[in-house]
């Protein structure tokens, strides 16, 4: 009778279903992320072999901020009426049809609209993160849900990287974007299994020209310690490691493994403790240290450290900028740092023309 009675408690108590619920949240983190992570990879390497000039990567990379940034916005609106799960189950939708049209067509135009896809899709997982892993993580502290979610995805991002290209060796593009669409598939699947929460009412926002005001300082040091790490990350040194050194992918899939480990490293390690900022100066210098050298791997690690460093800053700029509403307040301000990150994608090939980058 006992045992019955505790079973039964188990089964109906709320803080039992948020346990599950924020276990389910982290399989759609992991594994949409990683799907992520794969495709950030793969799709260049894929238009590198098609021959596509630099220049129209850059245009085609353009896509996915510009479209993050504005539905980053609807989304985190959408979230009062939609709900969690409602918003959530974009994320790995438009991953899978992204993988799905990467596996049948090479044209630029069909590889835009993936793009698209994917800058939308993304964009649902951060407008409702912050929320989710609030509601789901009870009896957490708020940060440490935070992180436990966020450690999650950048094992996720790391592994998705480095294991999609050792695949890709093995069984070429085609295979590689058919098994991240099924592995979206799977996400989708557990996302559909959240149990729904929608905020209790609707909140009033303030003029959007006095809140951009109040907090320019903000988005431009975000965007200061973020750009240019996702322009070197996203397509340079990928195309760096591939077109100069002619690397092959397995030692491609290790060097973005080590970025991604690190810098999530970094952020799970300093990033919740108060006096975060005496780490920073001995990691940047040696971040400095290591990218003087003319070794691949140290460069790798020292844009790792760079990276941990710009996030944990980035968050602690964006906690200080809330409105009532989080997930409104982070979509504003990201609003303009994606817009200028599509923007610098799109002058990518010019870029590196103009600095005569050895590419």
């Amino acid at each position: 009778m006992k045992g019955f009675l505790l079973f039964f408690k188990r089964k109906f108590d709320p803080s039992h279903l948020y346990r599950r619920d924020f276990s389910l949240l982290e399989v759609v983190s992991f594994l949409s992320s990683f799907v992520e992570g794969a495709l950030l990879v793969l799709l260049p390497i894929y238009l590198i072999k098609l021959n596509i000039p630099l220049k129209e990567i850059g245009y085609i990379f353009s896509l996915a901020p510009i479209m993050f940034a504005f539905s980053r916005v609807a989304f985190s609106l959408l979230y009062e009426r939609l709900g969690i799960k409602g918003v959530l189950s974009f994320y790995p939708l438009g991953l899978s049809l992204s993988s799905l049209i990467y596996s049948f067509f090479s044209s630029p135009l069909f590889i835009s609209f993936g793009k698209l896809l994917e800058g939308f899709s993304t964009s649902a997982f951060w407008a409702v993160e912050r929320a989710a892993s609030y509601k789901f993580g009870r009896g957490r502290r708020r940060d440490i849900s935070s992180d436990l979610v966020r450690g999650v995805r950048y094992l996720g991002m790391a592994l998705g990287r480095m294991l999609s290209l050792f695949f890709l060796s093995l069984v070429g593009f085609f295979t590689s974007f058919i098994s991240l669409f099924f592995i979206s598939l799977f996400s989708l699947l557990a996302s559909l299994n959240l149990v729904e929460y929608k905020a209790k009412a609707v909140v009033k926002h303030p003029p959007l020209a006095l809140f951009f005001k109040k907090n320019a300082a903000t988005i431009f040091l975000a965007s200061l310690l973020t750009l240019p790490m996702l322009f070197l990350l996203d397509i340079v040194f990928i195309y760096y490691l591939d077109k100069a050194l002619l690397m092959p992918t397995e030692e491609i899939a290790i060097h973005y493994f080590v970025i991604s480990f690190v810098a999530g490293i970094i952020v799970l390690l300093i990033g919740k403790k108060k006096a975060f900022q005496r780490f920073l100066l001995p990691l940047l210098l040696l971040s400095a240290f290591l990218f003087v050298f003319n070794n691949s791997y140290a460069k790798a690690f020292s844009l790792a450290l760079l990276l941990g460093i710009a996030s944990v800053l980035v968050e602690r700029l964006f906690a200080i900028s809330f409105l009532k509403d989080v997930t409104f307040s982070i979509a504003l301000l990201n609003l303009p740092l994606q817009l200028m990150r599509g923007v610098l994608y799109f002058f990518t090939g010019h870029i590196v023309s103009f600095l005569s980058l050895p590419l």
